[in-house]
């Protein structure tokens, strides 16, 4: 459209010359009149022309306008689509979110623990679908020594236990903390001597060892194991 309006443009131009030319023409042949060196008719011939000259360059201008009304409303419509492209992607950048929700990712490496649901399935906001288990975490046990076994015992000492699931292997850990009060201080109801009924009994303490070795003697151990766990000498 914009090469159309440059085309009537360029008519205008060449519409305006030709009229030019008209007008001197008529300018001569009506002075030639006043002398009686043209006649009424070559005059009137040349006046006619002019006033086609004219028309013409009317004509002219009125096309270039339609031209540049047409590219006006092109470009307008250009903007119209732009802004509803500009909808559209917006739009699917939306979906494309709203797709992102359908899957769960899981914050760290795991594995699947317990699923508690089922394909098909309806769920609400904030129900517990899975339990996981994270596979970057150290894996570790709790040992309940009696207080008369830790008197040796340091963070960082290495340890030996077996697995009830694997009786003739031996796994190798190390104690990382030992509690800072006897299990039984730590329960719902802990034991009250003031009243002077007082009878010894021995107490645990818990004593935490991380499990140390190859991944895969590692992996054999399964949360919730029985474990028989050496005192460290």
């Amino acid at each position: 459209m914009e090469k159309n309006a440059k085309v009537d443009k360029s008519k205008i131009i060449a519409c305006e010359a030709k009229l030019l030319k008209e007008q001197l023409d008529y300018d001569r042949f009506k002075k030639l009149l006043e002398v009686e060196s043209a006649t009424q008719r070559q005059l009137e011939d040349i006046k006619a022309n002019l006033d086609v000259a004219s028309a013409e360059v009317e004509a002219a201008k009125e096309n270039y306008e339609a031209s540049l009304s047409k590219v006006n409303d092109a470009k307008a419509q250009v903007h119209v689509l732009n802004a509803e492209i500009k909808r559209q992607e917006a739009l699917l950048e939306r979906h494309k979110l709203d797709v992102t929700y359908t899957t769960i990712t899981a914050p760290y490496d795991c594995r699947m623990g317990r699923r508690t649901i089922e394909k098909g399935q309806m769920i609400d906001a904030g129900q517990v679908l899975a339990y996981i288990v994270n596979n970057e975490t150290d894996k570790w046990v709790v040992a309940n020594y009696k207080e008369t076994q830790i008197a040796n015992m340091k963070i960082g000492k290495e340890v030996e236990f077996t697995a009830d699931a694997y009786p003739s292997k031996k796994f190798h850990g190390e104690i990382i903390s030992i509690s800072p009060a006897t299990g039984s201080s730590f329960s719902l109801l802990p034991p009250d001597n003031s009243s002077g009924n007082y009878v010894k009994i021995v107490q645990r303490v818990p004593v935490r060892i991380k499990v140390t070795g190859s991944q895969n003697e590692i992996a054999l151990l399964k949360v919730g194991m029985n474990v028989n766990v050496r005192t460290p000498k």
